[in-house]
């Protein structure tokens, strides 16, 4: 046992046993660069539910959604492609552009963030639009430049103003309960930020402060918890924090696309090991955005500028 967990090297998530990933191994890729289904120009936001991944890819206006195969979930790799939606037309269910998505786990709907039109959109698994829990289109036009989005189990949203370093927390009809932060480097402030994190497991926000190169932890109505993190190369610096997420011991795994790897920590922001490094082979990334981690410790990393999703395990 090291840095307070009992290690195992194992698809079979334990009480007691956590994945290692001191030892992470690349498993497989998918996606190259193109237009059609299955390719992308730039895959930014990922996310995951109970049988399926999503995607989001900001220069094609797209979601991806993949199924989980049983291969797929014991690591022998692939993904079926289960619907793309081309963003070309002017219906409601098509976007006019996509940074992020995310999932809400207990109802399998799809949140995606558009900062053409300043709204919210739910979808099913399938692509459709959601007509359930959370409204269809959730409309925030006092925003500026809508980025990341989390929700919590409960059904609250929380989603990132890059522009003016604001985080809105809303309701499931996209009405603004909460405004969290401004533009600023002190605590509780932030300077273009991109992506947001709801950790189920302690009950708090981790904000990727990207200009400010450090991750902001708060809690659900806004009170600034610490933050970590600095600008540099060495182990628990960052140039651009980007994508973040937690598993369910609650590690913190951080994507940075100017160092080009993901960098792990304990739940109090002390480094524990570093994923990757600049290149184009497998396991390497060329400006990495975000990734999700599945219930089994599964990583997928949206390699953005390899035009790839890289799946660990």
């Amino acid at each position: 046992m090291e840095d307070g967990y009992h290690w195992v090297n194992s698809f079979k998530p334990s009480d007691f046993l956590v994945k290692d990933y001191r030892v992470v191994n690349h498993v497989a890729s998918f996606g190259t660069y193109g237009r059609k289904s299955g390719q992308f120009l730039d895959p930014l936001g990922i996310s995951s539910g109970e049988d399926f991944l999503c995607i989001a890819d900001a220069m094609l206006k797209t979601i991806n959604i993949y199924n989980h195969t049983e291969n797929f979930l014991n690591n022998i790799g692939g993904g079926e492609l289960l619907n793309v939606e081309k963003i070309n037309t002017t219906k409601e269910r098509y976007f006019a552009s996509v940074f992020d998505v995310t999932v809400h786990k207990p109802s399998n709907t799809i949140l995606v963030t558009d900062p053409t039109n300043k709204c919210i959109h739910a979808l099913n698994k399938h692509g459709q639009k959601c007509d359930g829990l959370f409204a269809p289109k959730m409309k925030l036009l006092k925003s500026d430049t809508l980025a990341g989005i989390c929700v919590t189990n409960d059904g609250l949203i929380i989603v990132v103003d890059s522009e003016c370093g604001t985080l809105y927390v809303c309701n499931k009809e996209g009405e603004i309960q909460a405004l969290i932060g401004r533009e600023g480097n002190q605590s509780a402030e932030f300077c273009a930020p991109q992506f947001v994190c709801w950790d189920e497991f302690n009950q708090r926000l981790l904000v990727s402060d990207t200009a400010n190169s450090r991750v902001q932890v708060l809690t659900i109505d806004g009170k600034f918890l610490f933050s970590f993190g600095s600008y540099g190369t060495e182990k628990g610096c960052f140039i651009y924090p980007s994508g973040i997420d937690v598993d369910e011991h609650g590690r913190v795994f951080v994507v940075d696309q100017g160092l080009h790897h993901i960098q792990v920590f304990d739940k109090n922001g002390d480094w524990l090991h570093t994923i990757g490094g600049p290149g184009v082979k497998d396991g390497c990334f060329h400006s990495p955005k975000s990734l999700t981690i599945l219930p089994n410790g599964d990583l997928f990393v949206t390699d953005s500028l390899n035009c790839r999703i890289q799946h660990f395990a």
